[in-house]
């Protein structure tokens, strides 16, 4: 009798992941249609598509825009830190090689 009972239970486990699965397939595929109709959209394009404007010398300037689609200019970065961080991580390097000098030099 047990036997029956777990052998139906299996069965109606398994045929509820069966559907589960075909709902999520069919969740998975429709997301990646609207992203695909999305992408072939033209104002979807232009509104991401960065700003761009020319120097005198010809050569081209690709600049970020904000949240109010002002073109602001790009932060100065030196090995993908900007200049504040250097700074900050400088005054801190010096304040540590201070304090090892100072605490060298009492022992000595």
């Amino acid at each position: 009798m047990w036997e029956s009972l777990l052998g139906i239970a299996d069965g109606l486990v398994e045929s509820v992941g069966e559907g589960v699965t075909q709902v999520l397939d069919g969740r998975v595929d429709l997301e990646v249609q609207k992203l695909q109709e999305t992408r072939k959209d033209p104002d979807v394009l232009k509104a991401v598509e960065p700003v761009k404007a020319t120097r005198t010398d010809g050569s081209t300037i690709v600049g970020d825009t904000n949240k109010a689609g002002e073109v602001v200019a790009p932060k100065p970065m030196f090995m993908g830190m900007d200049k504040q961080t250097l700074m900050i991580g400088g005054g801190v390097l010096t304040a540590l090689i201070v304090g090892v000098a100072v605490i060298a030099r009492g022992r000595g």
